[in-house]
């Protein structure tokens, strides 16, 4: 006797094997939308992690100007009270006139000077500097030069307007300036030829050289002008660096 076999589905098991498909499918796509989910949730937290950090920034910066506008109000308000004269470190026109007699200083010695580089922080230095150094000799250049982590006045000078930075990064205090000087701006875009920007790392390379070399000690401000040096064609040229920040 054979034994049949083969026999034809019922129509519930029809039903019951789509239906067990259906599920299948909704399960598979349920993987994969959950996988992309997951995934949009990771890029929107990384861009919102971003958002924040840059807001920070901001904040941080916002609150350094606060307090820079602060103290400046707070030493108005004591000279006015006190009958004080209150001097800026850069921004006056008669202190930078007065730092300009380190030109003079500089022509007496070596009257055909070729290049000045001079430390650049607010820009008064560089301001008396360059505009003696230009009436005495049209033909000399003139080099600013500041910390990578705090060139305020090249940005300046690019957008053609003062800047100021968001926040300053340097081991050299005396020039780690967010704002150049208004009053003085103008004459740095006449008179300085160019700007070379020096980062912390040269500097403290260029300290051990003053040190061991030249036996001086010398504050890392000043020393943007001897890491600037490594910038420049030197051969064949009679150049000053102004070891003062």
């Amino acid at each position: 006797m054979k034994m049949k076999t083969d026999r034809k589905e019922t129509r519930f098991e029809r039903i019951a094997k789509r239906f067990l498909m259906f599920i299948f499918a909704i399960f598979i796509i349920g993987v994969v939308g959950l996988s992309s989910y997951e995934s949009s949730l990771n890029i929107d937290s990384q861009n919102i992690e971003k958002e924040i950090a840059t807001l920070e920034s901001d904040i941080d910066g916002l609150n350094m100007k606060k307090q820079e506008l602060e103290s400046f109000s707070r030493i108005a308000s004591i000279a006015e009270k006190k009958g004080y004269t209150f001097i800026h470190p850069f921004d006056d026109l008669a202190v930078a006139t007065g730092q300009g007699t380190i030109a003079m200083e500089i022509f007496k010695d070596l009257p055909l000077v070729d290049i000045i580089l001079v430390p650049i922080g607010g820009g008064g230095l560089a301001t008396g500097v360059s505009t003696l150094a230009k009436l005495l000799n049209p033909k000399i250049k003139v080099i600013g030069v500041e910390p990578a982590g705090a060139n305020c006045m090249q940005e300046s000078l690019k957008a053609g307007e003062i800047i100021t930075l968001p926040g300053v990064n340097t081991i050299a205090d005396g020039t780690a300036v967010k704002t150049p000087g208004k009053n003085i701006f103008p004459y740095i875009k006449e008179n300085v030829d160019e700007i070379i920007t020096v980062p912390d790392e040269e500097l403290v390379v260029s300290f051990l050289d003053i040190v061991e070399n030249h036996k001086m000690v010398v504050e890392n401000s000043g020393l943007l002008t001897v890491a600037a040096l490594r910038h420049l064609d030197v051969r064949n040229k009679r150049i000053v660096s102004i070891l003062s920040g």
